[in-house]
């Protein structure tokens, strides 16, 4: 029997308001009109960025490459699989063919929509196993989280409320339950 060997790619999404504000987002879904490709898209919100899934960073993976390399490429996306996809830090995982790493990464960096919300997509590792992938991912989460809670603290001058001492629980809670999920990942 012959082992299929694999890279692990973990792969980084900047949405458009995360660009342009940086980490002064603004806190409510913005309606303004939104120039990308060509055209005006008023349909951007950022209630659309929290609700990608695994499923649709596949399929614009599918769409990247067949649009970028053509129908023999399609042929490269049969093996591939997006094994994690967290909408708070924007992070992925994708498991893909070693054989067709370098055409998907490339196919990655010429995503700039996903599902109507511009995007910047970045590369941050590619791992030859699960292991070292997962080890990535946990520190590039706990550097996320650590930067989210570090301009919390900010805002609030150092001094908690009981009520962001609640979101901050809330937070390691969350931050917890995904450090779990990608440590079981197979």
């Amino acid at each position: 029997m012959v082992r299929h060997k694999t890279r692990w790619l973990l792969v980084r999404f900047d949405f458009e308001p995360d660009v342009v504000y940086g980490s002064q987002r603004p806190s409510t879904a913005t309606n303004e009109a939104v120039f990308y490709g060509g055209r005006r898209d008023t349909d951007v919100r950022r209630s659309g960025m929290d609700a990608i899934t695994r499923k649709d960073v596949y399929k614009t993976l599918q769409e990247s490459l067949v649009f970028n390399f053509g129908i023999s490429a399609s042929g490269a996306a049969q093996d591939t699989q997006v094994r994690l996809y967290d909408s708070k830090t924007r992070l992925a995982m994708i498991r893909v063919p070693r054989e067709f790493c370098n055409l998907i990464r490339s196919a990655i960096t010429f995503i700039t929509i996903i599902d109507k919300n511009p995007v910047i997509v970045r590369c941050i590792s590619v791992n030859g196993c699960a292991r070292t992938a997962k080890m990535v991912a946990i520190k590039e989460v706990k550097k996320s989280f650590r930067s989210n809670l570090h301009h919390q603290l900010q805002e609030v001058d150092d001094t908690l409320p009981a009520g962001d001492e609640k979101l901050i629980r809330k937070e390691c809670k969350e931050l917890d339950e995904l450090l779990n999920v990608i440590r079981t990942m197979d």
